[in-house]
């Protein structure tokens, strides 16, 4: 692990404690080490404590009193509600970058999903989650629906719907961003809407039927 320079510290400790949640480094329910986080970061225990309050108010750790800290857990109920969230929101931002997501945009798209189908077929469970999140995050980006962006990054809904695990046999997931990607890049906006609400639907219905 890098060590972390000064400049905007406790933002790089917060920065680099989430990319290790989202590629479950850090997984649900671990409790959180001050001490030899602090020393792998190469920071004190201040900054971490600044990026441990605001982990902890985008809901992916929560401060026990007397007890510590720890990557959030999130049950059945609380993933299916997220679910619920971002079969409403994300849609609408597939449909949208369908129609205003440029050839520079469609072209960085099409290369995270190249990353995405090499980690998922090399199973690195780290990078298919976080290949995963980069590109719903450039599909919304590419929506040019800055407050629709702003909601499902600041509210961290991609991260937490994977934080138990990858819900999708990968070979599935691969083949839906692909017919995703392609009505994007075909301008259709109808179609990628659809598509994008089905991707996460049978996402939603694997953990209604597997997850406590």
């Amino acid at each position: 692990m890098r060590k972390l320079q000064y400049e905007d510290l406790p933002l790089k400790v917060y920065k680099a404690l989430k990319e290790m949640i989202l590629r479950g480094e850090l997984k649900s329910g671990q409790k959180l080490q001050q001490e030899k986080l602090a020393e792998a970061l190469g920071v004190s225990r201040t900054p971490l404590l600044t990026a441990f309050s605001k982990l902890e108010r985008e809901l992916l750790i929560e401060i026990q009193p007397r007890r510590g800290a720890f990557v959030r857990h999130f049950g059945r109920k609380e993933l299916l509600d997220i679910y619920d969230l971002r079969i409403r929101l994300e849609p609408l931002g597939a449909g949208e970058a369908a129609e205003n997501g440029t050839a520079r945009q469609i072209g960085e798209l099409r290369k995270l999903l190249d990353a995405f189908k090499k980690a998922a077929l090399n199973n690195e469970t780290g990078r298919i989650s976080e290949d995963d999140y980069l590109i719903h995050m450039k599909i919304t980006e590419m929506s040019g629906n800055q407050f629709l962006y702003q909601m499902v990054s600041n509210f961290n809904i991609i991260v937490i719907a994977n934080l138990e695990g990858f819900p999708k046999d990968y070979r599935v997931s691969i083949e839906e961003h692909e017919a995703l990607f392609k009505a994007i890049q075909d301008h259709d906006s109808e179609t990628a809407e659809a598509m994008m609400r089905e991707h996460l639907i049978s996402s939603r219905e694997i953990i209604a039927k597997s997850f406590t």
